[in-house]
Formats: C-alpha cells, structure tokens, sequence
C-alpha cells in the first residue's frame, strides 16, 4: 500500500527521530547532514550544535555563516547521488533537509531508497511546500480557509492583473 502525506510517512519521520533518541541514550554520538544554504538551514545547525551528542555537522552546500558552525561541503542541494555518497562515506547518522526545492525533488524518498535516516517530506507530500499553485487549489478544493489568490501562466496577463491588484506574485517551485 502507498504511503499517504499524513499516514505511513509520518510515522517512519518519527520512527527515525525515535531511533535518534535511542543512540542518544546509549551513549553515541551523531554525526548530522544538513541540506541547504539559507537562514533555516543556519537555524536548524545552530540548534543541532547545542547537543552534546552530536559529535559533527556537514552542511552542504551550506554558507560562510553555517561554516562557524558546521563543516562546509561543496556539494549542491539538488546532486542526490553525491549526497547519498557523502552520507554513506561519511557514515552520516541522521539528515535534515531545510531547502524545498530538494525535498520537492524527492531527496527524502532518494535517501531511504538507500537505508539512510532523512528528516523531511516524501516528494509526493513535498508539492504542498514547493507549489504554492498546488497548496492554495487543494485548500479551495477542500473548503479550507485561505487568501484569495489566482493562478495566472502568462506573463503579460500576469502583469496587467498585478497592476489592477494588490496581489502578491510568487514562484511555483512544484509545477
């Protein structure tokens, strides 16, 4: 049976947190990928360095914020394969993946293919992040409150309609 967005999926992300906690306890220490280069990515490897059990932070790509915090790797966001070699060379305990467009390019799914623990959502559940087009039609198919919008595709359309609005114009990553 597939996995849903809510249901199985769900359960393995805190499964594999669970497993975390469990090495934790047991006294080992954690070495920690963090995919991405913006400010979430810098978050997220701040809060990873207050544990006394992670022994190591890579980032890739990561920034020169990131690089007072965690080891910098040159290795883009979107290069899964290279990831994926990185995480198994490196021997990397646990993933978390900050950036949209490779979990909407379906790095999570990439990484359990090949046994390896990645925090984030499924690419099938990703698009609801990554394409705002998607999002805001699934809550209108689904009655679900949101702020008015409109999905235009061309870009002379799209200007004259701006122009008559305050509307807000935002990149889709998803579609």
């Amino acid at each position: 049976m597939a996995d849903t967005a809510t249901g199985n999926r769900h359960d393995r992300q805190w499964q594999a947190i669970d497993d975390c906690r469990l090495l934790k306890g047991m006294g080992i220490i954690m070495k920690v990928l963090i995919v991405g280069s913006g400010g979430r990515e810098h978050a997220i490897a701040t809060s990873v360095a207050k544990s006394p059990k992670v022994d190591k932070i890579y980032c890739a790509p990561g920034n020169a914020g990131i690089g007072q915090i965690a080891e910098c790797v040159p290795i883009g966001a979107m290069e899964f394969d290279k990831l994926v070699a990185f995480a198994k060379e490196k021997e990397i305990d646990f993933t978390i993946v900050g950036m949209d467009d490779p979990l909407v390019g379906g790095i999570v799914d990439v990484f359990e293919a090949e046994g390896l623990k990645a925090f984030g959502p499924r690419k099938n559940a990703a698009i609801l992040e990554g394409s705002k087009a998607f999002s805001k039609d699934l809550m209108k198919k689904y009655n679900i409150p949101t702020a008015a919008y409109e999905n235009r595709r061309k870009r002379c359309f799209n200007l004259q309609y701006i122009r008559g609005s305050k509307s807000r114009c935002q990149r889709d990553h998803g579609r």
